[in-house]
């Protein structure tokens, strides 16, 4: 006679927030851009309330007066778009912006969006060129009254370029 096999143990219970899992995969990204994040030094990351990486940076580090992207935040984005780039469930947004008190619709504002669409525009073109498909990336501009990153208003750099990664339950 066999011994009888223990029944496997219950699988411990999502983590779900806001519609994201904190799932083995998102956690290893987020093991894996702190690192990069450590070796570049501009760069914070982080777990938001809702279950997502948020790396962010302050524009003043990411790009120089032309607005171009600087070598060292391409750089590390080039890596961060190779470590998301493997793992197929998870979803990339990035989100540039310029923080103020004008209001969303005054010409400041107006201008804080169109450059933060230029910083938006080539994050995203970075990621893409590491092999982040389309329908995992999205992009956001915000300026002015708007422009609340997705953490805090009261806390980050008033000119940001943030990536936001999460695991959503259903794509």
């Amino acid at each position: 006679v066999a011994p009888a096999t223990a029944p496997f143990p219950p699988a411990p219970p999502l983590d779900v927030k806001d519609g994201h899992v904190w799932s083995p995969d998102i956690a290893a990204v987020a093991r894996e851009l702190q690192q990069l994040a450590l070796d570049n030094g501009q760069v914070e990351v982080m777990r938001t309330a809702g279950n997502q990486v948020r790396v962010r940076v302050d524009a003043a580090d990411a790009v120089d007066r032309r607005d171009a992207l600087q070598p060292r935040f391409r750089h590390f984005v080039e890596r961060a778009g190779e470590v998301l780039a493997r793992s197929p469930a998870v979803r990339v947004r990035v989100e540039a912006g310029i923080r103020g008190n004008s209001p969303a619709s005054s010409p400041a504002a107006a201008k804080g969006r169109n450059q933060a669409l230029g910083w938006a525009r080539g994050t995203e073109a970075i990621l893409a060129s590491r092999g982040i498909p389309a329908d995992r990336l999205t992009s956001e501009v915000r300026s002015g009254g708007d422009a609340d990153p997705a953490g805090s208003f009261d806390t980050g750099p008033r000119r940001y370029i943030e990536l936001l990664a999460a695991d959503p339950i259903a794509p």
